[in-house]
């Protein structure tokens, strides 16, 4: 028999919370996002929204397929795990390329703040 994912055991509590994670997560990564003003950021910040959105339905399908492959196991294919291992890895470019939108972000605010004062 398998081992049964019960909305009381551990790995159906420990999802549910990283379900959770992963939404506010995403409202971070936004909401940090939303917080420079400079005139011309405003294809970065499309961008950034695009890799965070991305990064955050990753992680989601990364989890939904975890919480299958637990709930049919010992049947659960590993074909499951690996394609799970694999989205982790996209995960991480995405957010990776979220942190260089980031950084861009950062050092054009200091830039237009400098040129501001210069005036």
């Amino acid at each position: 028999a398998g081992t049964e994912v019960l909305p009381n055991s551990i790995y159906w509590k420990y999802y549910t919370v990283d379900f959770v994670f992963v939404i506010a997560f995403f409202n971070f990564m936004i909401q940090l996002t939303r917080s420079f003003t400079t005139e011309r950021s405003t294809q970065i910040k499309k961008v950034a929204y695009t890799f965070a959105a991305i990064r955050g339905l990753l992680d989601i399908v990364e989890n939904i397929l975890l919480l299958y492959a637990i709930y049919e196991f010992p049947k659960a294919s590993t074909s499951i795990i690996g394609i799970s291992n694999t989205i982790t890895r996209i995960k991480f470019v995405f957010m990776r390329g979220w942190l260089v939108c980031f950084a861009f972000l950062v050092i054009l605010q200091i830039y237009q703040s400098r040129k501001r004062k210069s005036k």
